[in-house]
């Protein structure tokens, strides 16, 4: 006859045993999968915060800079008014290019472009930098390796009281995206060719407008 087996008391705790351990690993495992998955997604999520942070303090330094562009160019043009009928040669641009060079004799209602140094003949009208580097003189008239030289201006002068006084608007835009870029391509003519609803989508823009005061 045979005989059946009988377990002994130290025989069901070492199997007992060895089956706690088994499950006590597998426990193990899966709870380590899901501290890395926890992890990773807290990570992603940090990564894109810091991705938010950059792109935002981007946008204001933009901002901020753009707006101190359009102001010192008010400047710059209320003094260069002083000069304003008056021949010479006090620069690199000549005595009161900004009015009498750009726009002629006349005021207009036309936006111009800031005008071309002395020396420097027609073509593309390049970007300027975050300080206004881009156009100050010849030299630099063709380099677009200034930093942040993405910036586009403009200006519009009209009569308050001629010929005495005038008031002038300066508009400074650059790239809201990557299409804006694409279509600036540091040519700021190229805007001209750009309709208002591409132009309201693809850049941003700021402006300064003061009074002028022409020389008596």
């Amino acid at each position: 006859m045979q005989r059946t087996p009988i377990l002994t008391t130290a025989h069901t705790h070492s199997r007992a045993a060895r089956s706690v351990r088994n499950t006590g690993r597998g426990f193990t495992v899966l709870e380590v999968l899901i501290g890395v998955l926890l992890m990773t997604v807290g990570l992603l999520a940090v990564f894109a915060m810091q991705a938010t942070a950059i792109q935002t303090n981007r946008a204001s330094y933009d901002l901020r800079a753009a707006t101190e562009l359009a102001e010192t160019t008010l400047e710059r043009i209320q003094r260069d008014a002083l000069m304003w009928g008056q021949s010479g040669d006090p620069g690199d641009y000549g005595a009161g290019a900004w009015l009498n060079g750009a726009m002629g004799t006349t005021i207009t209602d036309t936006w111009a472009f800031p005008p071309r140094p002395v020396g420097v003949a027609g073509g593309r009208q390049p970007t300027w930098n975050d300080m206004g580097l881009a156009q100050d003189d010849a030299a630099r008239w063709n380099d677009y390796s200034g930093r942040n030289s993405k910036y586009c201006l403009n200006y519009l002068a009209d009569w308050l009281r001629g010929p005495t006084f005038a008031r002038v608007t300066v508009m400074v835009r650059w790239p809201r995206n990557r299409a804006g870029e694409q279509a600036l391509r540091n040519d700021c003519s190229r805007l001209t060719a750009l309709n208002d609803a591409v132009l309201l989508r693809d850049f941003y823009e700021v402006r300064a407008t003061g009074p002028v005061r022409m020389p008596q």
